[in-house]
């Protein structure tokens, strides 16, 4: 399991989104990646 900061769902969002991040993120198996309803608040 794999839980999403919300550094990391900001950077993704991004229009210019960091290569290190985004080529971790796509790597990772979309079953095994969450987030936290704090996080979900803080994005919005």
């Amino acid at each position: 399991m794999i839980i999403f900061d919300t550094n990391v769902l900001s950077e993704l969002i991004k229009l210019k989104k960091s290569e290190i991040v985004r080529s971790w993120a796509v790597q990772q198996s979309l079953i095994s990646v969450f987030n936290t309803t704090i996080t979900q608040a803080e994005i919005n």
